[in-house]
């Protein structure tokens, strides 16, 4: 599992096939978009992302020590592939993103 996702963190957004001008153009909703390969890998990575983040947050609570430090490994890299994730977003879609809590909040 680990390696998998050490593997991942390798890669650019685009060698992971991601393509941020579909990714741009999708709207988040429309279903028929989800057949395009880029839509689908993006989509994947997310949530293969998060569900790895559970699933390490679970074994972090072991008391065996071989079990919690893989664990701790795992979720360095899952937490890097989700650092990659985000900046290919605030790439695609801009920091608009992140301003919006902002100024609604001065």
């Amino acid at each position: 599992c680990r390696r998998i996702y050490a593997s991942f963190t390798e890669y650019t957004p685009q060698i992971l096939g991601l393509d941020p001008d579909i990714v741009r153009d999708w709207d988040g909703f429309n279903n028929s978009e989800y057949t395009l390969p880029e839509i689908t890998s993006f989509l994947a990575l997310k949530s293969n992302s998060v569900h790895g983040l559970y699933s390490a947050a679970q074994f972090l609570k072991s008391h065996d020590v071989g079990m919690y430090n893989n664990a701790k490994d795992v979720a360095k890299d899952i937490l890097l592939l989700c650092r990659k994730l985000l900046l290919f977003e605030d790439e695609v879609h801009g920091s608009f993103l992140f301003r919006g809590l902002s100024i609604r909040n001065p």
